[in-house]
């Protein structure tokens, strides 16, 4: 749970060869108005395409998201190009299209209908080829500019949610998953359970290994626990060398055979931290099997804390299990 997506719209600009191949739509319902802008673009090594209809250029949105649109004001369908542009900025596309007015009309009362109907640009005919291109230029560099800015975002999410280390949800983002879950639990009166697990004796890894062999170390132990666990099941690194982990609509029964799952998983087989090192972990959980939770966060993870404490009293790499009515 918590997986990371923020693919549709996002193009990386950094990719040179992608950037050359910026793709525009030709909306022209005048074959030898299309070919002719057609010809001035195919100067450049743009990915084309033609449409003569506004059903045809809405597919070709749909399915090939073209970031540049140039469009003819009128069309022969009597359909208008402007109407088309409304729609599209009505759509809310999750890309930009810089689009391109081309039209004979050249009133400034036209130009300023053209812009707030949704156009970034607006081209008279008979238009020059090097202005055309030299427009369509600047559409392309708007839309990198928008992919960068894309990439910055979802790179600056990406390290809000996860730990760097881990790839695991990071504790305010596990903080607040788990308190989601826990408000939905109490909504449907659904049990759950709660794992605080703390890696045993961690500090002598770093200490007779260094700190590589140990964060090397705590990744392992993090993919091994979200191989542990249902899809739906959340995993995140609280801090150091503790994590936890969250069973939503889970019975007490099946709360302690993951949380022995979660254990096995840890200690069951050494961890390679180079091509001449294993070192054997254990750990320690306190487990909470909830039947209907009526309590805070804060509470059960103090609840949880107690149990982790109880399981290294007792001579840690174990599970304490506490089973809670609320």
């Amino acid at each position: 749970m918590g997986t990371y997506n923020m693919q549709q719209g996002l193009t990386m600009a950094a990719d040179d060869t992608k950037q050359r191949r910026t793709k525009v739509l030709i909306l022209e319902d005048n074959p030898t108005h299309q070919k002719l802008l057609e010809w001035f673009l195919a100067k450049e090594p743009f990915e084309i395409f033609l449409a003569q209809s506004t059903e045809e250029a809405w597919s070709y949105l749909e399915t090939e998201s073209p970031r540049i649109l140039i469009v003819d004001w009128l069309l022969e369908d009597e359909s208008s190009g402007l109407d088309f542009v409304r729609a599209i900025r009505a759509r809310n596309l999750p890309y930009y299209t810089y689009i391109i007015m081309v039209t004979a009309k050249n009133s400034k009362a036209e130009l300023v209908e053209a812009l707030e109907a949704g156009a970034d640009d607006f081209i008279s005919k008979p238009f020059d080829s090097d202005i055309l291109l030299a427009r369509v230029h600047i559409g392309q560099r708007i839309v990198q500019l928008e992919d960068s800015l894309r990439q910055n975002i979802a790179e600056m999410e990406q390290l809000a949610t996860y730990d760097m280390l881990t790839h695991l949800l990071n504790r305010r983002a596990a903080t607040e998953q788990i308190t989601a879950v826990l408000e939905r639990a109490k909504r449907e009166r659904t049990p759950v359970g709660f794992c605080m697990i703390d890696i045993d004796h961690f500090k002598q890894v770093n200490d007779t290994f260094g700190h590589l062999a140990g964060d090397e170390a705590l990744r392992t132990v993090a993919a091994r626990l979200t191989t542990s666990v249902r899809p739906y099941d959340i995993v995140g690194r609280w801090g150091g060398e503790e994590f936890v982990v969250m069973l939503p609509d889970t019975p007490a029964e099946q709360v302690a055979e993951i949380a022995t799952r979660l254990l096995n998983a840890i200690r069951n087989e050494p961890i390679r931290l180079n091509e001449q090192t294993t070192i054997n972990l254990t750990a320690s959980i306190g487990a909470l099997a909830i039947q209907t939770p009526e309590q805070s966060l804060d509470e059960y993870i103090a609840l949880a804390d107690n149990a982790l404490y109880e399981a290294k009293s007792a001579g840690r790499n174990r599970v304490a299990l506490k089973h809670l009515d609320r």
